[in-house]
C-alpha cells in the first residue's frame, strides 16, 4: 500500500468518533464535518479540515492525531483551519490548533508550521516529509538569493560585501548548531 494511502486510511479510522460527536453541533444541519468531506490528500500528504468544528472538538483532533502521528508514513499531517468566517467575534480555531502544535512542538520535539493562511503543518519525521514541508529553503530561492547577492556585491560593494559578511557568518553558525546537535 503507498504510504500516503496508509496514511489517510489511518486517520479516517482514528478520527470516526469526531464525525459522530459533531452531528450534535449547532450547525450540523447546514454544515456537518464528515471524514469524506473535511479528510483529503494534498501532495501525497492527509489534510484534515476543521472547519465545521468547535474548539472542543478541534483540540480532540489533535489529540487523536498526535496518538497515530508517529505511524504516519509520510512524516506528517496538515490541519486547515481557515479564517473563522462563521466566528462570532475573533476566529477560534487557527489559536486553538496552534497553541496545541505549539505544546507538540515543545513537549515531543516535532516541528509545526504555518504553511498558508490558515493551514498548519506538524512534522513528526523530517526525513519522511515531502520536500515542500520540510524546513529546508527551496533550490529557487537559495539561488535566487545567491544571484541577488552577487548583483548587490557589483552594484555596491561596500553593502554588499557587508551582508554577504553576514549571510556566510549565518551559514557557518547554522551549520556549527547542525552538527552540536547531530552529535548529542
Amino acid at each position: 500500500m503507498e504510504p500516503s494511502q496508509h496514511d489517510i486510511e489511518r486517520v479516517c479510522t482514528q478520527l470516526e468518533c469526531i464525525e459522530e460527536d459533531a452531528k450534535t453541533l449547532p450547525w450540523a444541519e447546514e454544515r456537518r464535518w464528515t471524514r469524506e468531506s473535511h479528510i483529503w490528500l494534498d501532495a501525497r500528504v492527509v489534510t484534515v479540515d476543521m472547519h465545521d468544528l468547535n474548539a472542543a472538538l478541534a483540540k480532540k483532533v489533535i489529540a487523536l492525531v498526535t496518538d497515530i502521528a508517529p505511524e504516519l508514513q509520510m512524516g506528517c499531517i496538515v490541519f486547515v483551519t481557515g479564517w473563522g468566517r462563521h466566528s462570532v467575534g475573533l476566529p477560534v480555531l487557527p489559536g486553538v490548533v496552534s497553541a496545541a502544535l505549539v505544546r507538540l512542538e515543545r513537549g515531543r520535539g516535532w516541528r509545526m508550521r504555518t504553511v498558508g493562511s490558515g493551514r498548519f503543518v506538524l512534522v513528526v519525521n523530517e526525513e519522511r516529509t515531502p520536500a515542500t514541508y520540510r524546513s529546508n529553503m527551496p533550490l529557487g530561492i537559495r539561488l535566487f538569493l545567491f544571484a541577488f547577492l552577487g548583483l548587490l556585491v557589483w552594484a555596491a560593494p561596500p553593502v554588499g560585501i557587508g551582508l554577504v559578511a553576514c549571510v556566510l557568518v549565518w551559514i557557518v553558525m547554522r551549520l556549527k548548531n547542525k552538527s552540536d546537535s547531530e552529535s548529542v
